[in-house]
């Protein structure tokens, strides 16, 4: 993998790993199987990515990794039948794709230029919802959605934060107009906060801790707090936060909500 690395272009990239997909994945899974997240990331990741600024950054790893694992988790179930061509896996499939798809996520607070993920970050999003709603892991897929949503919450370049949130807030909220064509077009017209709101309210007790800790991670304006407030997307998750989570920048965070709801709502 040291030798990728050392591959910036991003077509003679592509033009390696595309044709060879499937091998890779499969090396990939095995390697997920056998060896320890330090070893993965060693193997994985930090050729193309290290921190100790040896080697300059190269994003076209975490690109094919994000995409093609992501299409991965699309087209799988639950349970693998016996002729799926990775049924060998049955047993810890998703959870094998689960541990290989958070590298890629975790790698986004390194590049100072993210601008890469914006092309599919709401498709992303979208899937991730909609899996949560479907799967018998809507745990482990909104845990998903919070390691990339840290990842580029915690982002060193702040500026370059902004564009990817306001594709998020993008979808929160339903458009009746015409919507452009999508990585994953059954997924058009959802609105996220509505139904991160819907896995809320089931009242199971680690959907409503995950969804609270999606939503109080979001750099929302006071625009987006009084309206999504308004819609009562966000209140009963603030107030469960102030209940039940011990987090200090999360209840800081909070508190600095309701200041901005309660001073709307006085003024």
């Amino acid at each position: 993998m040291t030798i990728f690395a050392q591959i910036y272009d991003p077509i003679n990239f592509r033009d390696i790993f595309e044709p060879n997909m499937e091998l890779f994945f499969r090396q990939l899974l095995k390697y997920a199987k056998h060896c320890s997240e330090f070893c993965l990331q060693w193997v994985l990741i930090e050729p193309f990515c290290s921190i100790s600024n040896v080697v300059q950054f190269n994003k076209n790893i975490v690109e094919l990794l994000i995409y093609n694992l992501v299409v991965k988790l699309e087209y799988s179930s639950d349970q693998l039948d016996p002729f799926h061509e990775y049924y060998e896996y049955r047993d810890d499939y998703f959870s094998l794709l689960q541990k290989l798809i958070r590298f890629p996520f975790r790698c986004l607070s390194r590049y100072n230029d993210d601008s890469f993920i914006r092309n599919y970050f709401r498709q992303i999003v979208l899937f991730l919802v909609k899996k949560a709603h479907i799967s018998k892991f809507s745990l482990d897929y909104l845990h998903l959605m919070r390691t990339l949503f840290k990842n580029i919450l915690y982002n060193s370049n702040k500026e370059n934060t902004s564009p990817l949130f306001n594709e998020f807030f993008a979808i929160c909220s339903k458009s009746t107009g015409p919507q452009p064509p999508t990585l994953y077009s059954s997924f058009v017209n959802v609105n996220v906060l509505e139904n991160l709101h819907k896995l809320f309210e089931t009242g199971i007790p680690e959907l409503a801790d995950i969804v609270t800790e999606l939503i109080i991670m979001l750099p929302l304006k006071s625009k987006h707090i009084i309206q999504y407030a308004k819609q009562g997307f966000i209140v009963k998750p603030l107030l469960h936060c102030l209940c039940m989570m011990a987090d200090y920048n999360y209840t800081l965070r909070t508190i600095k909500t309701f200041e901005i709801i309660v001073s709307h709502s006085s003024s």
